[in-house]
């Protein structure tokens, strides 16, 4: 079978042209159906099994802190196992997108309680969960919004320019300038009253992989017990604890740096459970330290 269609989606995934969790996850989901559907084989057991070799190769050749997207392919492949068609198979798909987005809708209302008018809130990179969040919000409650450019890849500019399109106030600040900000050393006047950022990763112990920065925003403002809330559906867990972060290209820190030169570019960094106040999930508000809880009544079949 001709794999064409769906090597220029991980190459798009991998290229960075799909921004955010969600976005991704969608593409690969969408882009392995295009292909399953295009495989015909009037035996089911060489069917499946095309499916799940399918569904490896693209855990194998994409981005390595994506669990929506893996955890969208395991959720598919064990809908399908008992029932191998075409007809399970879009089934199965419409069933994990409409969880995605029945998740960022109850994440919305759960994440309207924790934000007052008049705060300023923090955020970082861009998250559509939490864009939906601020602009659902603001309806109601007038607040100011802080953020950073989100360097290397400035992803920062997406939810600065999304919420400025929807009247909200937006101040934008370098990303070395965040812990400073954060801290009560930056003056009454510029103190955050709260976190709200994304997600990528959630990990058994609690821990959150997110964006570059998110571990030095997180330790600053637990230093000065400003809270920090993340706002992401469960369906981003991960079992391993050993989850390895991806380092991308040194061309997108500096195209022309000198010859010889190392630079490491890390994606994304961790934040300790400790660090965060709640997650705001579909299932509401929730230590980090009851994930597994959580999942065990509501989405076994990750865990």
């Amino acid at each position: 079978m001709n794999k064409k269609s769906l090597d220029k989606t991980i190459w798009e995934i991998n290229s960075v042209k799909y921004q955010g969790a969600t976005n991704i996850a969608q593409a690969a989901l969408k882009s392995f159906y295009k292909y399953s559907a295009s495989y015909k084989n009037p035996n089911q057991s060489i069917w499946l099994e095309e499916m799940k070799s399918t569904a490896k190769y693209i855990v194998d050749n994409t981005r390595p802190n994506e669990p929506l997207a893996r955890n969208g392919l395991k959720y598919i492949l064990n809908r399908v196992k008992d029932n191998p068609n075409q007809s399970a198979l879009k089934q199965s798909l419409s069933e994990f997108i409409a969880l995605i987005n029945q998740a960022r809708e109850k994440i919305t209302k759960s994440g309207k309680a924790v934000i007052n008018s008049g705060d300023n809130i923090y955020t970082h990179c861009h998250s559509s969960t939490v864009e939906k969040l601020l602009v659902n919000t603001y309806v109601r409650k007038k607040f100011n919004v802080y953020n950073s450019e989100t360097r290397p890849l400035f992803q920062g500019r997406i939810t600065a320019t999304r919420l400025r399109a929807r009247h909200i106030p937006v101040t934008m600040v370098v990303d070395a300038a965040v812990p400073f900000l954060i801290s009560t050393t930056s003056g009454r006047d510029l103190m955050m009253d709260k976190v709200i950022i994304g997600a990528d990763v959630i990990q058994p112990d609690g821990t959150i992989i997110n964006k570059i920065g998110s571990y030095g925003i997180a330790l600053a403002a637990y230093e000065n017990k400003v809270p920090v809330y993340i706002a992401a559906n469960l369906l981003k867990y991960s079992n391993n604890l050993k989850t390895k972060l991806e380092r991308r290209p040194a061309k997108e820190v500096w195209p022309k740096a000198p010859r010889g030169m190392e630079i490491i570019n890390f994606a994304f960094d961790k934040i300790p459970a400790k660090y965060i106040t709640r997650i705001i999930c579909e299932f509401g508000l929730i230590k980090p330290t009851e994930v597994k809880r959580y999942l065990s009544k509501h989405y076994p079949w990750i865990i």
